[in-house]
């Protein structure tokens, strides 16, 4: 054999016996974890047993099934009356709304805006008016603070 040819071959066996180790460290664990999930089982099993939990219904055990199906219905029933209290919530948010809306329409229509093209002029220039009196009003805070601020620094 060419020395070359040694050499391969050497390089070859010594990556099987890594292989190999490495194979045997692989194994080593997976029975360590398989271990620790047998105890975990093993443990969730015992504490089922003390604590009275009952295994869930199986196709020949009528009694476990009537219970399963009874808890099923009774959250059904939780659920249903969940949605409907929100739902009659919703429902009196809206009827707040559109009585609001009608207000404001009624008091538009008796300040003689009757078009919507008139209402919506309308609440513009009454927003522009909050608008321009919340910015004096915070104007006039603002310059009641510097005041003060500038009263303490002189005393």
């Amino acid at each position: 054999m060419s020395l070359s040819r040694k050499k391969i071959e050497k390089r070859k066996a010594r990556q099987k016996a890594v292989r190999k180790k490495i194979l045997a460290q692989r194994e080593e664990l997976r029975k360590e974890r398989k271990l620790i999930e047998v105890e975990k089982q093993q443990e969730l099993e015992r504490w089922k047993l003390e604590h009275g939990a009952t295994q869930e219904a199986l196709p020949g055990n009528p009694e476990l099934a009537a219970k399963k199906e009874a808890r099923k219905a009774q959250e059904v029933a939780n659920k249903l009356q969940r949605n409907i209290e929100i739902l009659k919530a919703l429902e009196a948010e809206y009827d707040a709304e559109q009585l609001n809306r009608k207000n404001l329409n009624d008091k538009l229509e008796s300040e003689g805006y009757n078009s919507m093209k008139d209402k919506m002029a309308a609440l513009q220039e009454k927003a522009l008016r909050m608008k321009e009196v919340a910015d004096m009003q915070a104007l006039a805070a603002t310059e009641k603070a510097e005041e003060s601020s500038a009263g303490k620094k002189k005393s």
